[in-house]
């Protein structure tokens, strides 16, 4: 077989990768996902990308990076209470910038380790000169790095090795199972944001559009690819005037 010397695996998608990042803690960044906000910088790092309704008809990203060497990550947008799950079901510091008021309550109420762009603008964050000076883009502005998050881990004293929390077990190879080939399909999130994905069969990847454009990093300038794809049926909510949602994400369901 191939040589592992100096290998480890992944814990969030059961590749090798360098045995000294698999120990690091995983981190999961809140990526804005306003069509005004692409393209977004670091997403295709992600070792997991979460992608659910935040308010109106808009989707935010939630990012997990375990593979910690984008120098560019972003733009960061803020926290929703239910994000905080994500981040806890990898045993991930959770970054943002700014959160509603029930998203800062999720964050202590569930002791969340986390780092907030409010408060680390100029620092651990960065507005992206070009963005910070169009009309409408300041929102979609916000950045920070692989580097920046692993100071930031250190400035607040938090645990920087991987905690063993794993929602997966990987197989050690493909394995052909039973079911109907789902070579495309689409994610409907609202009206405005649907997600699409189409089998490549050459790479044996999917690729990922984003409301019918292939969705690209602007570091890589690729479409973005996997090979695994999870459709969760979680039971929404509008709760206030502002549009924003309850996702029920603690539970069973399809």
């Amino acid at each position: 077989g191939p040589d592992l010397t100096g290998l480890a695996l992944n814990p969030l998608t059961g590749l090798y990768i360098d045995e000294e990042t698999a120990l690091n803690r995983p981190a999961a960044v809140v990526i804005n996902n306003h069509h005004k906000a692409l393209p977004q910088s670091g997403i295709a790092k992600a070792d997991i990308l979460y992608e659910v309704l935040a308010e109106g008809e808009i989707t935010r990203l939630i990012a997990i990076f375990n593979d910690f060497s984008a120098e560019k990550i972003g733009p960061v947008r803020s926290a929703r209470n239910y994000f905080t799950y994500f981040a806890l079901d990898n045993g991930a510091v959770f970054i943002h910038h700014g959160g509603s008021p029930s998203g800062y309550e999720a964050v202590k109420a569930r002791s969340v380790n986390n780092i907030d762009g409010m408060r680390e603008e100029g620092s651990l964050f960065w507005r992206d000169p070009k963005r910070v000076n169009m009309a409408g883009m300041y929102e979609h502005s916000s950045y920070t790095s692989a580097e920046k998050i692993l100071e930031g881990i250190k400035k607040y004293g938090y645990d920087a090795e991987d905690t063993g929390i794993r929602l997966f077990s990987f197989n050690e190879e493909y394995k052909d199972i039973e079911g109907e080939p789902a070579l495309e399909f689409t994610v409907p999130f609202s009206k405005n944001y649907y997600t699409s994905f189409e089998y490549d069969k050459a790479e044996k990847l999917y690729k990922r559009f984003e409301s019918g454009s292939p969705h690209i990093d602007e570091l890589t300038g690729e479409t973005l690819s996997c090979t695994n794809i999870i459709i969760q049926f979680a039971k929404t909510a509008v709760v206030d005037d502002v549009g924003r949602r309850e996702v029920d994400l603690v539970g069973s369901g399809r």
